[in-house]
């Protein structure tokens, strides 16, 4: 090893290593792709707790109200309010206990799921153990116990505060109303969350990226903080036409929703969280789509493009871009080379273009200087990357390349692409890109195909397709494939990350299911009497499913209002790094919402059953 390093040390950019010290490395180097991948699920992992913390604290505060009675008798009888609140805080230790080592237990079957697939499409070999760690899920245990403990307390704290003397009234009494320095409050965050936002966007601050996330925090929190004044006006809102359409049921549905506001919030909130992340995902997913769309419209010029199906920057042959540009009604065929090199002692892409034929094909505005001056010296820069570094045409910049050595380079031409926003890198003049790069690095990733003008297309891709079908996997696409297959990642990467949300989603409908149970104990003799009054089981079930939708719709609005604000906040904050379009996608934000109504419906099915099914005497002589 000491004599390959002497031997090649004149290099500064190769690097001789032992077989050890490169498995290490290649270890290390897998071990940090994974910790990025574990800390992006951990991400949603918090996501469906925070989303759970609000439903474990709307069902300790309504089993408080419910036990209210039972309470007050306790303090009547001596208890003092640390003891009630321990009380509580035991029960809620031991479901904490049990509901997480239940989640465990299901998480350890679902990575056996998992791994049973991935052996079956022989992405891990058969005899691949199932690393099941107590430092994998031990972690998760004491969380799930610790949010549980925590989101009882504030419950807790209140049912201590039951004076003695309600233990003489026939009901538990609730406080349905938000108080107003709560709303006050809630009303605080969020102004002070949108101004930290509206200054993170417009002002020239430190670390204005914290800022704006600090302020979606503040607005995500003032938002659910506000919930009781919202939801009654919103149920009223929703629920009049609903009733005048649907009748009694439905008008009792939205009396009850809005009866008990803190309550009703508190499951809305729940919603809208997850909706809320889902909608920002799906708009980022249609503004990355319209800022690549937008750029290939406004930059290429081109009439087709070569997809070579290249993995990273190795491409094909240079002779695929000789034989296209040798087909009848072509204008220009350009291919594009990337090799990296230290460039101003900084690892950096270097592109290959011809200066003739690239500009044909991409679109180029030249702001200093000219790509025909590159020669065997120049290099062309983004205007970005001059500003940043405070180049002009006429600057020298040092080049180590792995092949050449040293190399001095001058900036020759300053231009702006809206294909190449965001890009770093470095335009050098093909016979340069092949004096300093090895034979292995000859290779185009991108080639471009300009049509001679008044050259028919359908007439002569035939003659396209017939010469990269001699270098596979090549094809020739047009414009509107091209951006297809552009965006194709894109789609994927949101169905990703929409299936891991759907998490949240599922927890937010459980949450639902929760608190319709709950209400049907607490409404029991209420319902009993409706039922005496002659209204029918049906009905009953379609007053309980007609509650839930209203819930799931009003939760899933504020969502996707709230993922709408942030997603124009987060484009306008990225718009210097490429991020240029924002877009929303109706079609998408209009199904989240009947879906968020569907799913209201499916989580109403059972507590609208158990209501149907009271019998009508034992609900009315219920206290």
């Amino acid at each position: 090893v000491a004599s390959l390093r002497r031997t090649i040390g004149v290099n500064r950019q190769a690097q001789v290593l032992s077989g050890e010290a490169w498995l290490k490395e290649t270890a290390d180097a897998i071990s940090q792709i994974l910790a990025i991948v574990n800390s992006f699920l951990q991400a949603f992992g918090y996501v469906g707790l925070f989303v759970a913390t609000f439903i474990i604290y709307n069902t300790f505060s309504i089993v408080v109200a419910q036990r209210s009675r039972e309470l007050a008798l306790l303090r009547a009888l001596g208890a003092s309010r640390r003891q009630v609140v321990g009380a509580i805080g035991t029960e809620a230790v031991v479901v904490g206990a049990v509901a997480s080592a239940a989640g465990v237990a299901a998480g350890i079957g679902l990575g056996a799921g998992v791994s049973a697939l991935l052996i079956q499409r022989g992405l891990v070999p058969p005899d691949a153990p199932l690393a099941v760690r107590p430092t994998a899920y031990l972690p998760a245990y004491v969380v799930g116990v610790v949010v549980t403990v925590v989101a009882s307390w504030w419950p807790a704290r209140r049912a201590s505060r039951i004076p003695p003397v309600a233990a003489l009234r026939e009901t538990a009494v609730e406080q349905r109303r938000a108080t107003r320095r709560r709303l006050l409050l809630a009303g605080a965050l969020t102004g002070a969350g949108a101004g930290a936002m509206v200054l993170g966007l417009t002002a020239n601050i430190p670390s204005r990226t914290n800022v704006i996330w600090l302020g979606m925090a503040g607005v995500f929190l003032g938002v659910a903080g506000l919930g009781p004044a919202i939801v009654p006006w919103a149920s009223r809102v929703l629920g009049r036409p609903i009733g005048r359409w649907r009748g009694i049921t439905a008008r009792l549905a939205w009396e009850n929703a809005a009866r008990s506001p803190k309550r009703s919030s508190a499951t809305s909130a729940a919603v809208m969280i997850g909706v809320a992340l889902v909608s920002l995902i799906a708009i980022l997913g249609e503004s990355f789509r319209a800022t690549t769309t937008d750029a290939i419209d406004s930059a290429v010029r081109a009439d087709f493009v070569v997809n070579t199906g290249a993995v990273g920057l190795k491409g094909v042959s240079p002779e695929l871009t000789r034989q296209l540009a040798a087909v009848p009604g072509v204008e220009a065929a350009a291919g594009l080379r990337a090799g990296v090199a230290r460039v101003d002692l900084a690892p950096s892409l270097v592109f290959g273009i011809d200066p003739t034929a690239f500009p044909k094909n991409i679109r180029f505005d030249v702001t200093e200087g000219s790509l025909a001056a590159l020669g065997n010296d120049g290099v062309a820069i983004t205007a970005d990357e001059a500003k940043e570094k405070g180049w002009t045409v006429g600057t020298r910049l040092k080049a180590s390349f792995l092949q050449a050595g040293d190399r001095m380079l001058t900036v020759r031409a300053v231009f702006t692409s809206e294909l190449l926003r965001g890009t770093s890198g470095y335009f050098v003049d093909l016979r340069l890109y092949a004096a300093v790069f090895p034979a292995s690095e000859q290779t185009d990733f991108q080639i471009y195909v300009k049509l001679a003008e008044g050259a028919d297309p359908a007439a002569v891709r035939p003659a396209l397709d017939a010469a990269a079908k001699r270098f596979p996997p090549c094809k020739i696409e047009d414009l509107t494939q091209f951006k297809a297959t552009r965006t194709k990642p894109i789609d994927n990467f949101v169905f990703f990350l929409w299936a891991l949300l759907a998490l949240a989603v599922v927890i937010s409908m459980l949450g639902i299911v929760n608190t319709l149970l709950l209400n049907v104990v607490e409404r029991t003799r209420e319902i009993g009497l409706l039922r005496a009054g002659g209204m029918t089981r049906q009905q009953v079930r379609a007053m309980v499913r007609w509650e839930a939708v209203l819930l799931s719709v009003i939760g899933a609005a504020l969502g996707i209002a709230v993922g709408t604000a942030f997603a124009a906040a987060i484009v306008r904050a990225f718009h210097d790094e490429g991020l240029t379009s924002f877009a929303l996608p109706y079609g998408q934000l209009v199904t989240i919402l009947v879906v968020a109504g569907a799913a209201g419906v499916l989580a109403a099915l059972w507590p609208a059953q158990r209501a149907a099914r009271l019998d009508v005497l034992r609900a009315i002589a219920h206290e």
